[in-house]
């Protein structure tokens, strides 16, 4: 490929390199510049991990400066949805504390089962939530 100036717009890319010994291969990052006479030049821009610089309008890239592949990585549309459920008890017939490492949602669920108000523990830190909910003993 002739003329223009190449950047990285993927995460990384395996570009063609001069060294001391001759060309060889490098992992260079976002943002990294490539020689117009890289063998790899047209697979990288194929797959979207290089974009001219200058180039066409916009150079490859969207108003926010990210490739296509980047721009549908950003979807909001959510790829699950979850329902939530209260927590049922167990066999025993109580719902256990939750271990120390869980995340809120999982305090949020057992003070639910304790008969609090969710919206109530909802506002609360996580650190509140442990330090309210925790049995004392």
């Amino acid at each position: 490929m002739a003329g223009g100036t190449f950047q990285i717009v993927g995460d990384c890319a395996h570009v063609t390199v001069s060294s001391p010994t001759g060309p060889m291969v490098e992992l260079r990052h976002k943002g990294a510049l490539v020689s117009p006479d890289d063998p790899r030049l047209p697979h990288l821009l194929d797959a979207g991990l290089v974009a001219e610089v200058g180039g066409d309008a916009t150079g490859g890239l969207d108003a926010q400066g990210r490739t296509e592949f980047e721009a549908a990585q950003d979807d909001p549309t959510p790829k699950r949805s979850y329902q939530r459920t209260d927590p049922t008890p167990a066999a025993g017939g109580e719902v256990k504390v939750p271990d120390g490492r869980q995340g809120k949602q999982a305090w949020v669920d057992y003070g639910v089962a304790q008969g609090r108000d969710r919206a109530a523990l909802e506002a609360l830190s996580l650190d509140d939530l442990k330090a309210e909910l925790k049995p004392k003993g």
